[in-house]
């Protein structure tokens, strides 16, 4: 019988674990003209890593502490962003907070771009080595992430028990910190049709600048993150472009800092203090 590796190898890893893919990569990869084609991996895909740093360091400085350890690899149309949580703050959930935000950084970064991405996250133990990984959270994100037909990313819902599980203990008030970055929603999905559970947060326009109503822009930016690049929106597409825009009209409703609705005598008082200062 072969030996088995030890918990401690450097392979094994337990935290945090996000899949996403880039939703029409496919036409994209398909294009005539590889070298446009090209251009536009090495410019947004192979410089994901980096942009990962970047925002960590953005976020948390550069003298960020040593017990942070994100990294991310691309394979194809496909993104893996993970965590490694020291054993003795597994129980943390600041380390939860830290990767969401840049989970939803990353998904930022990427509709503008062009290049909307559909995720999922999860936890626990997993390995990862060069190029090979495998483990439950991956395989489980995964699979969640397929079956979602919408420009975010959820939490699955092992995850979100034991976030809710963490948020119970008697310390600092977690569960209204992490309203900055998920929020329950009803998340469109293929075959389900919905489901309701936690989802990353994200949002592309500047949240201070709100409207008295839903913010045209955002029917704008989805329609051209959607056919960005010479995508198009088919039969197949057509469900995610509109789930998308639901959802960041959904999030531009409430609150930056809460998942609290913005009253619309709010909204639209500040619509008019930005008309007078204009």
């Amino acid at each position: 019988m072969e030996e088995e590796l030890p918990r401690n190898h450097e392979g094994y890893q337990r935290g945090l674990v996000a899949y996403f893919d880039i939703l029409g990569f496919t036409k994209i990869a398909a294009d005539a003209n590889i070298s446009k084609t090209a251009q536009l991996i090495d410019r947004e895909l192979l410089s994901i890593p980096a942009k990962v740093r970047e925002e960590i360091e953005r976020r948390f400085g550069v003298q960020r502490p040593e017990n942070i350890s994100t990294h991310s690899i691309i394979f194809a149309d496909s993104i893996l962003v993970w965590h490694s949580i020291p054993e003795r703050e597994q129980g943390e959930p600041y380390h939860w907070y830290y990767f969401f935000s840049i989970c939803a950084a990353l998904m930022q970064e990427m509709f503008k771009a062009g290049l909307p991405l559909r995720g999922a996250i999860s936890e626990g133990d997993f390995f990862v080595k060069q190029h090979c990984f495998v483990g439950k959270p991956i395989t489980d994100c995964h699979s969640f992430a397929e079956k979602a037909e919408w420009a975010g990313c959820a939490i699955v819902p092992s995850a979100q028990e034991k976030l809710k599980e963490m948020q119970r203990k008697p310390m600092f008030n977690w569960g209204t910190i992490m309203e900055q970055v998920c929020v329950e929603y009803a998340i469109p999905l293929k075959q389900e049709n919905i489901v309701r559970g936690l989802v990353i947060k994200w949002f592309h326009l500047n949240r201070w600048t709100m409207s008295d109503d839903t913010d045209p822009r955002i029917s704008e930016s989805v329609k051209q993150a959607f056919t960005e690049h010479g995508k198009t929106v088919g039969e197949r597409e057509v469900a995610k472009l509109q789930n998308t825009e639901t959802f960041l009209s959904f999030v531009d409703g409430l609150y930056v800092n809460s998942n609290e609705k913005i009253p619309k005598s709010t909204l639209k008082r500040l619509s008019l203090k930005r008309q007078k200062a204009n």
